[in-house]
């Protein structure tokens, strides 16, 4: 599961860039603090920056996102906004939880279940079909790609041969 702290993560934009899409409002801001649709305004010369959750008005979002920035952009050693957007990839964050040191681990598991439960009874919005929890549609997109297979935008393979050149690497 992806929990991102914008209101759009960076590879929607970069694949927005490589489709030639333009972005929702209100997710980026170009270098001039401006809100914009242009990718390429995200990755400048120079760059902008992605909208914290609730975009504009998101000053709840702003501090998860600072915290997270802190944590899997600077104590991973990944790097952080602010500093070169290519420079060391994706800086991650994993925290482990021994739950036995709060509650046995039966115990656990029934009470999630039963809150899985409680979510999926709600009353869905008109046009929504199904009530799904976080991490729902990447799993069910990776298993409709293990099986089907995954499409690749041509100018991101693209992208993909030229690293593998430089660094010889087979494709």
């Amino acid at each position: 599961m992806d929990i991102t702290t914008s209101t759009l993560p960076e590879g929607k934009v970069r694949l927005a860039r490589h489709r030639g899409e333009q972005l929702p409002p209100y997710s980026i801001i170009d270098h001039n603090g401006q809100p914009s649709i242009n990718p390429a305004d995200f990755y400048g010369p120079p760059p902008g920056a992605l909208l914290p959750l609730g975009g504009m008005m998101g000053h709840k979002g702003y501090a998860l996102m600072v915290m997270t920035e802190v944590f899997a952009g600077i104590l991973s050693g990944a790097g952080a906004s602010g500093e070169a957007l290519d420079s060391k990839g994706n800086g991650l964050l994993f925290q482990a939880i021994d739950i036995e040191a709060f509650t046995p681990l039966d115990t656990f598991i029934a009470r999630v279940r039963q809150f899985i439960a409680h979510v999926k009874s709600s009353r869905p919005q008109p046009g929504v079909t199904e009530i799904l929890l976080p991490g729902e549609p990447e799993y069910r997109t990776a298993q409709q790609r293990s099986r089907d297979g995954l499409l690749v935008e041509d100018s991101i393979w693209e992208e993909i041969r030229a690293k593998a050149r430089e660094l010889h690497v087979p494709l």
